[in-house]
């Protein structure tokens, strides 16, 4: 297994990784997926360095993310996870480990102090929450979704 840092040549197949990650959050049955618009947040993380995929006789998984200035303070950059997914076939090896440490240093090294990651309601929260804690992650926020317009 490789973990490196994602290319434009990468960005087709993590699409379609993206739109079954779309699918499982649930946000499929509220707004439409468009693959053009992911695509921007896709360059966009690349040119942060914080895209990073797993291949494994393929690409088997990604992270992305974005950094900006912390809201509190200007003079700081954070970053966060903007989607994180690992083929079903690969969920019980260490790809997506590997994947999350990988994003971590590409975070680090593009000056980000914090890196802020989430889970979804549908994946196990519990089981992610614990492997967050492990990793040496604090529980700062929470999100909640209520969504005001049907049938877009």
């Amino acid at each position: 297994m490789i973990v490196r840092h994602g290319k434009a040549e990468d960005i087709p197949r993590c699409l379609e990784m993206s739109e079954n990650f779309y699918k499982v959050a649930g946000y499929d049955s509220v707004i439409p997926f468009c693959a053009e618009s992911s695509e921007v947040y896709f360059e966009a993380a690349m040119e942060m360095g914080l895209f990073s995929v797993a291949e494994k006789g393929g690409l088997a998984g990604f992270i992305l993310g974005l950094s900006l200035p912390f809201l509190m303070n200007k003079n700081y950059l954070v970053g966060t996870e903007l989607a994180w997914w690992v083929e079903p076939e690969y969920r019980s090896t260490n790809i997506g480990v590997k994947l999350l440490e990988h994003i971590e240093k590409s975070a680090e090294e593009a000056g980000c102090v914090m890196w802020s990651m989430m889970c979804l309601e549908s994946q196990a929260p519990e089981k992610m929450e614990k492997l967050y804690l492990k990793l040496g992650y604090e529980p700062r926020e929470r999100t909640f979704t209520k969504v005001l317009k049907r049938n877009l």
